[in-house]
């Protein structure tokens, strides 16, 4: 946002090259372990296979078992046998790979492509500052979120959980209405 908003370039420079000289050092010095575990596991997912490395690995194997065409809607085997286990929040693209194939995860990408260009053509063609930093935020906004996605499917690791978080409790909620029910008829 400060970039299109017209920052100076020097201290866009300056805080680029305080990056790029602090990464190794917070890497090296400051990291705890796990952390310095988890930016491995992304470069290099099989260094731990049957650990943190696992459901990297499986979403790789899902998409490429997927194909062209695709094994059939709640037909894949990685998804559906258990092997890729967060399925409907972090590697949602493995499953749209793997059960509708490379031509459907092409087309999600391309839309997604065609989406970003678009929210890019209105900020340039807005006519004042204000708008064009509006779009250019709600592009962003659009961008991050689902990039982040398709690299998960692709090896990377995220801590967006919000489909997860609701998914829990309404099974919370299921289970405790079977148990209710259940204890009931026990009675």
């Amino acid at each position: 946002m400060l970039i299109t908003a017209g920052i100076d370039k020097k201290y866009i420079i300056s805080t680029v090259i305080l990056v790029v000289i602090s990464v190794p050092l917070i890497y090296n010095f400051i990291l705890p372990e796990h952390a310095k575990k988890r930016i491995d596991i992304f470069l290099n997912p099989e260094s731990d296979p049957r650990g943190s490395g696992y459901n990297i690995i499986q979403s790789k194997l899902a998409i490429g078992a997927g194909g062209v065409t695709g094994m059939g809607l709640l037909k894949g085997n990685q998804t559906q046998l258990g092997f890729l286990y967060p399925k409907t929040t972090d590697f949602i693209f493995a499953v749209i790979g793997e059960e509708m194939g490379f031509v459907v995860a092409g087309t999600v990408i391309i839309l997604y492509i065609l989406l970003i260009t678009k929210c890019l053509y209105v900020a340039k063609t807005a006519k004042d500052e204000m708008r064009f930093t509006n779009c250019f935020r709600n592009n962003r906004n659009i961008c991050v979120p689902y990039v982040r996605k398709y690299r998960n499917g692709n090896g990377a690791i995220t801590n967006y959980r919000c489909t997860t978080s609701i998914y829990k409790l309404w099974r919370k909620l299921i289970n405790y209405k079977f148990y209710m029910y259940r204890n009931i008829i026990k009675y």
